[in-house]
């Protein structure tokens, strides 16, 4: 079984670095994720003339940027295990998911989404009862909320640890357009640090839907480590230049509000 590790110390930042993505993705949801970042074009504009200026002079022609968003519904993800937990900070590296994880483990993911939203993270052992994990109180006050294409670290300071009952774990990440009615967040999880979902409910809550997934898992190694106030929900703005997560899953169907995946980590 998962559950949230609560840390005191100082959030940590993993940023993306060293990695080695595939160049060919036939179902193409790697380009359909990337395009799907906001595109920033440069327009020169002439400058208006300033009567304060000293004739002879020149002008710099300013920018005017104009951006705009996909509505492709869209997630990606990236593993990271802690390989130090005697460290209040951690020391965390790039991992595949589809490793073996033993009793113990810290995780945390780094989490990308194409559309402003709200994400749920959910556990399954053995097929059982599925838990929520996130949004958790332990994990920026219980709030949720996420905006396209920034990447966010969960549980934020904290960690998902595997504890003594081994087994599959299947971890069930949503992304919706708007809040899930009927599940708790912020100061209501205060009450139910441990929510879990009847089955009924979690069928319409994760029902796949049809998805074009990509996944490329780039070479395990160290991250760099940034230091963020423990209140910092945003982690990286990013664009289109910057590396994709290495699982990456679209909705190949339009006008849909909700998008789920499901990842299973073996814990031996």
């Amino acid at each position: 079984m998962l559950s949230i590790k609560v840390f005191a110390a100082v959030l940590v930042l993993l940023t993306f670095g060293g990695l080695v993505y595939g160049q060919d993705d036939p179902l193409k949801a790697r380009e359909i994720f990337v395009k799907s970042r906001m595109t920033t074009d440069g327009t020169e504009v002439e400058p208006k003339p300033d009567p304060k200026r000293k004739s002879g002079t020149t002008v710099k022609p300013s920018v005017r940027r104009r951006s705009k968003r996909s509505s492709v519904l869209g997630l990606g993800y990236n593993f990271y295990l802690n390989t130090d937990i005697n460290n209040s900070e951690g020391k965390y590296i790039h991992v595949d998911p589809s490793r073996i994880f033993k009793s113990g483990d810290q995780i945390r993911l780094v989490v990308e989404s194409t559309i402003d939203g709200y994400l749920y993270i959910f556990n399954q052992t053995n097929d059982g009862t599925p838990v929520m994990l996130f949004p958790n109180i332990a994990a920026y006050n219980g709030d949720n909320r996420i905006r396209a294409h920034q990447q966010y670290l969960v549980p934020g300071r904290n960690a998902i640890e595997f504890d003594e009952n081994t087994g599959t774990e299947t971890l069930t990440i949503v992304v919706s357009r708007i809040r899930i009615t009927g599940l708790p967040i912020k100061q209501e999880l205060r009450d139910v640090p441990k929510f879990e979902v009847t089955a009924r409910k979690f069928e319409t809550i994760a029902a796949p839907g049809t998805v074009a997934e990509s996944k490329v898992i780039g070479q395990e190694g160290p991250v760099t480590a940034t230091e963020l106030g423990s209140r910092d929900l945003k982690i990286v703005s990013t664009s289109s230049s910057t590396p994709p997560p290495d699982s990456v899953v679209v909705m190949v169907t339009d006008n849909q509000s909700r998008l789920s995946t499901r990842i299973k980590l073996q814990h031996k």
